[in-house]
């Protein structure tokens, strides 16, 4: 029960005014220029892949 009342607070409380804020952006976020810009940027996808290695490198100790 404790887990289903986290759930609904961590969602209703602070997922759901981020996700109200991202609303404006949805043409920029979901954009045929930031898809090309993605597609075409070898610095982009370095660091997007950084960021994912160091999670998985900080969550392998942790036991995932």
């Amino acid at each position: 029960m404790r887990g289903a009342i986290t759930w609904i607070f961590l969602v209703g409380i602070v997922g759901l005014p981020y996700w109200i804020v991202l609303i404006p952006l949805h043409d920029l976020l979901l954009g045929d220029e930031l898809r090309r810009q993605l597609a075409h940027s070898p610095a982009l996808w370095l660091t997007f892949g950084s960021l994912a290695a160091g999670h998985f490198w900080k969550g392998v100790p942790l036991g995932l």
